[in-house]
């Protein structure tokens, strides 16, 4: 079994986004065990703003939340010259076909 190191995401910040807030907590610190420098937000406006700060590494979001989606910020990324390069990774619950 291949373990993980400790110090894999060192010098990297990544941006977490969800609206629930125990799905967060687990999302940033799982980051953080393996020394990501992790900043949080619970809707889609709050992380754009982070987002524009600091240019993360990553962002991992949710879907579906209030204020702006998963979605939309996506779209607003992809609208950005200077922000489009960041990979975006989507975290939802919704598995329908529809969904995808």
């Amino acid at each position: 079994m291949y373990k993980i190191p400790r110090n894999v995401l060192t010098n990297y910040s990544i941006v977490a986004v969800d609206d629930e807030v125990d799905c967060l907590a687990v999302l940033a610190r799982t980051l953080q065990h393996y020394n990501a420098t992790v900043y949080t937000a619970t809707n889609g406006q709050d992380a754009l703003t982070i987002i524009q700060s600091i240019q993360p590494a990553l962002v991992i979001s949710d879907l579906l939340m209030p204020r702006m989606d998963g979605w939309d910020m996506l779209k607003t990324l992809q609208r950005n010259p200077q922000l489009v390069q960041i990979p975006v990774i989507a975290l939802t619950a919704h598995t329908w076909r529809g969904d995808r």
